[in-house]
């Protein structure tokens, strides 16, 4: 379905910002996060892949201007934080699946690293404000200053 189209009452759409860098194989990340889609009730996710011009916040503010339920951010604490950069303030929760080196706002957060798990945990969980975010000095030792945005823990 593109983007602008109407979409059927109950259809939920994602949109996927990956960090390329980050996968050895990023057609098969691709086909694996579309493929668990549907299995969760999800239509076929919009995709947009990170460069060094749009480390995500671009990519993450398109989607949410094209009405998606929900950014997944693939990638690691960079990629996290500039599409949370991208969401801020527009109540569209912000999932991650954490593919970096440290992953250390997946950590804190207390999320799953495994990516199967973390994908699920994106499409099934429930949503939550990250520890502090509505405090002006909030910090995170991951991300130093996660925007109000909203992100999608395990139920």
């Amino acid at each position: 379905m593109p983007p602008d189209a109407t979409r059927p009452p109950g259809a939920r759409r994602a949109a996927v910002v990956a960090n390329p860098t980050k996968h050895d194989d990023i057609e098969k990340l691709k086909d694996a996060v579309c493929a668990a889609m549907p299995e969760h009730g999800w239509d076929e996710p919009l995709w947009f892949e990170t460069t060094a011009a749009d480390p995500g916040a671009g990519h993450a503010a398109q989607a949410v201007r094209s009405g998606v339920d929900l950014v997944l951010a693939c990638g690691g604490d960079g990629t996290v934080t500039a599409c949370a950069e991208g969401v801020a303030g527009s109540g569209v929760p912000l999932g991650t699946l954490p593919l970096g080196t440290g992953n250390l706002l997946a950590r804190n957060l207390g999320l799953p690293l495994d990516p199967g798990a973390a994908l699920t945990t994106a499409l099934t969980g429930t949503d939550r404000r990250p520890p502090g975010e509505n405090q002006p000095d909030a910090r995170s030792s991951a991300v130093p200053a996660l925007p109000a945005c909203r992100g999608r823990v395990p139920r």
